[in-house]
């Protein structure tokens, strides 16, 4: 069992690999030193055990070698896997403690996490990336324990505070919102006419679909979210430069994206260089974009074609392009107002979505075959 080092002035003299860390001491003297009072106590226990750089203890080689935060390769799994063991041993200690006082009955233990296993910890979607707010696991459920009033395995609807922007993201999208501003702060937008296609009326010219059979590109799904949004954010030729994307929009969506709602497409060229994309935001059968990066004539065209060909074929009803332009014009997009949006809305987001990783199904030659009913006289 885990002891407490033998300390003088606060440092040990003798630490061993079985030796509990301070905090952890620490703790254990506020249960027992309460406990014995019959005082209520409060005790915030805080582990860095999740965080990268990987290092538990004995690690000291690691820890001199990483000099900033932007190294990517701190740590193995095998020393992930040190630390959790660790951090459990202190917790353990800690509930050893109230157990052994006498106040574990009545004590609420609250179980929380902001930080998962990051760069190499398999554990989508409850794991995201540094600075996101699914930072590794922020959306973890708090487990609590109170034995002498919460019953083991209950579970609790109670609405809590939260740094999650997920379910408000997603509840705006099913009320036929959306977050749009170049300048802070964020608005929700409902314009009173919306762009949609829906997939009977999409139209694709005869350049496009000669392009498209020539195998000059490569279309994926969800292989790289984070350039696509970037580039998507990124200065356009001629233009100046003034964006919605901004980082705060960007954690947002990538929150999404961890999470299996939100997706991306990617158009890659010959030589294998990201050239064209879009992302969007699926909510039960309808599909909402919200931009696109060309870097190649064509480019954004061919992706968009490729993933309103996998809507319809999947059972999506529209995708939602929020403003009319030019390209969606061009591809079959075509305005309705507000209200006739949102019945369509309602009934689309209450059927099955498809949530997760998403995989292209089919090639380009295929796709150019595509017709509308009308076009092809159905």
């Amino acid at each position: 069992m885990p002891t407490c080092p033998v300390t003088e002035g606060g440092i040990s003299r003798h630490p061993t690999s079985t030796a509990l860390p301070p905090r952890a001491c620490r703790a254990v003297d506020v249960v027992n030193a309460y406990a014995k009072s019959g005082q209520p106590f409060l005790v915030s226990l805080h582990f860095n055990a999740l965080h990268w750089p990987w290092e538990a203890p004995g690690d000291e080689a690691e820890s001199q070698r990483l000099t900033n935060l932007f190294n990517f390769d701190g740590g193995t799994q095998r020393t992930y896997q040190r630390m959790i063991q660790q951090m459990d041993l202190q917790i353990g200690r800690v509930l050893q403690a109230l157990d052994a006082n006498g106040v574990s009955e009545n004590t609420i233990v609250v179980f929380t996490s902001d930080n998962g296993g990051e760069r190499y910890a398999d554990t989508w979607p409850f794991t995201g990336r540094k600075t996101e707010l699914l930072e590794g696991g922020l959306r973890i459920p708090a487990v609590i324990s109170w034995p002498g009033r919460v019953p083991r395995g209950s579970v609790s609807d109670q609405v809590m505070i939260s740094m999650d922007w997920l379910p408000t993201l997603l509840a705006a999208y099913r009320r036929g919102l959306y977050p749009w501003a170049h300048i802070a702060p964020l608005k929700w937008w409902s314009p009173p006419r919306r762009s949609l296609l829906l997939f009977k009326d999409i139209h694709i010219s005869n350049n496009l679909r000669r392009l498209m059979r020539q195998g000059r590109y490569t279309v994926t799904f969800d292989r790289d979210f984070d350039a696509v949004i970037a580039a998507c954010a990124g200065r356009r030729a001629n233009r100046w430069h003034l964006t919605w994307i901004t980082p705060r929009i960007m954690r947002i969506y990538a929150e999404a994206f961890d999470a299996g709602h939100a997706h991306s497409f990617e158009v890659w060229n010959e030589a294998g260089k990201l050239v064209g994309g879009g992302y969007g935001l699926a909510i039960g059968a309808s599909f909402s974009s919200e931009s696109q990066f060309a870097q190649e004539s064509n480019a954004s065209r061919i992706g968009m074609t490729v993933l309103n060909w996998h809507l319809a074929h999947w059972g999506f009803r529209f995708n939602d392009g929020k403003l009319i332009g030019p390209l969606w014009q061009a591809m079959g997009f075509r305005e309705i107002p507000r209200r006739e949006y949102l019945a369509r809305l309602a009934k689309a987001e209450r059927l099955p979505s498809k949530i997760g990783r998403w995989q292209v199904e089919t090639d380009l030659a295929t796709v150019s075959h595509w017709e509308s009913p009308a076009a092809s006289g159905g």
